[in-house]
């Protein structure tokens, strides 16, 4: 048993060290800087909202991972392929944008590229969380997620500083390619990390395709499944909307430089760092499913603050962020929502059905940020050129920006709505640390 443990200590050491690695790589290669990048090399709001919708085709997909590990019979080979094609796709999409010129052609490779780097970064989370949870059991399950939670935290916001810092104002294509060259090296090195995380006992459980989406089929007609699902989708509508937008609105509305973006990035990412222990305690307290129902309500007050933020006026913005880190998420795993979710699907699932009920979540995330993208793009576009009279404390004009802030902000009330009249909580058990329905 001694022996026993202390792999388990090792193997739990090294997933929170892959968890920094790619958390530094997700932040250095985030909405933010990637949509910098494009703006700088000239590329139009049309191709911003499509990286958007490649966010939610590569969401959509995420299924795809968790099929390929139960189909190959071993969790750890596959996730280190997923990495080490991430970290390829992403330089090969970086390059191809530097050297390529403004080409008619050279975006829409860039794109695709990144699609695929966006897809195979997707492709192993539901697999290695399901592997974790697996390692650590569902009693340690919010001390052990809290705990790679701040590790992933701290890891995105030494990044953000450093990348921030390097970029400041107006960078060159240079800049952009050393901070993405970097970042790739880290994911790289991740994958010896997982090589040195324990291998879980996985089956094949799921030799045919046919037989793998009938069983998502079946799945997603389970009530509380569902009705995660339908949360879910709320959420990540409204942060579809905002979520490849925001960075332009920051740059070129706010005229704010990387710098000041990075310092913004890392007050929220504080606020996170700061409540993940405080959220478990929570959640073990009441349960994880009313953890969620709570958390939604808190984040309904984030888009209308930046509707209300201007140029010369940025408290709203500081304001903001802080509410982002404790309430909702900015390109990163965020303190509530993410955790109390994800406990809800692993909470309602047997072993083998673990990576699928996860990959659900990506998947209606893939198909709300789909549909989201697009419209965003449309919106932006049609009120920046012709912006209306302001409606009450939401400033003199309202902008394209200002419409998708406060379209985000009604969904989340939809959700927050929605998620108050089919959750309810039932007692803690001691053995499982808190258990939920619907």
């Amino acid at each position: 048993m001694p022996g026993r443990r202390r792999v388990l200590a090792d193997g739990i050491s090294w997933s929170h060290a892959q968890m920094g690695l790619v958390s530094a790589f997700t932040a250095a290669t985030g909405v933010t800087f990637v949509v910098g990048y494009f703006r700088h090399l000239g590329y139009a709001e049309s191709h911003v909202a499509a990286y958007g919708s490649v966010i939610g085709f590569a969401g959509f997909f995420s299924v795809l991972g968790s099929w390929l590990a139960q189909r190959r019979g071993d969790y750890k080979k596959t996730m280190m392929l997923f990495y080490a094609a991430t970290g390829a796709f992403c330089l090969a999409g970086v390059l191809t944008g530097a050297v390529g010129g403004l080409g008619k052609a050279i975006p829409v490779i860039v794109l695709t590229l990144l699609a695929f780097f966006q897809l195979f970064i997707y492709m192993p989370a539901p697999g290695l969380l399901s592997w974790y949870h697996s390692i650590v059991g569902q009693d340690k399950w919010q001390g052990f997620f809290s705990t790679r939670s701040i590790v992933a935290d701290c890891a995105a916001l030494t990044t953000s500083l450093a990348v921030g810092a390097f970029l400041g104002k107006a960078p060159d294509t240079g800049r952009f390619l050393w901070v993405f060259t970097i970042a790739v090296l880290l994911v790289f090195t991740s994958v010896y990390t997982i090589y040195k995380v324990p291998s879980p006992g996985v089956t094949e459980e799921f030799p045919e395709a046919k037989e793998y989406f009938r069983t998502i089929i079946a799945t997603m007609e389970k009530p509380e499944i569902s009705r995660l699902l339908k949360i879910a989708f709320l959420r990540s509508f409204a942060y579809g909307l905002v979520l490849p937008f925001q960075p332009m609105f920051m740059l070129e509305a706010l005229e704010l430089s990387y710098r000041d973006i990075s310092l913004l990035m890392c007050l929220g990412t504080l606020c996170s760092i700061f409540c993940y222990k405080i959220w478990a305690r929570i959640q073990r307290r009441i349960g994880d499913v009313p953890s969620l129902k709570w958390n939604l309500l808190l984040s309904i007050f984030d888009p209308f603050l930046w509707a209300l933020a201007a140029l010369g006026n940025n408290l709203p913005v500081y304001l903001a962020f802080a509410v982002f880190g404790f309430s909702g998420w900015q390109g990163i795993i965020n303190a509530g929502y993410w955790p109390s979710l994800l406990a809800s699907f692993l909470g309602f699932s047997e072993e083998h059905q673990k990576p699928i009920n996860v990959a659900m979540y990506f998947f209606v995330y893939g198909i709300a940020v789909m549909i989201a993208a697009p419209i965003a793009g449309i919106l932006v576009k049609r009120f920046n050129i012709a912006p209306i009279e302001g409606l009450m404390y939401f400033g003199n004009i309202i902008d394209g920006y200002r419409v998708l802030f406060i379209l985000s902000g009604l969904v989340l009330v939809a959700s927050a709505i929605y998620s108050m009249s089919v959750t309810r909580s039932i007692k803690q058990g001691c053995s499982k640390g808190g258990e939920n329905d619907f």
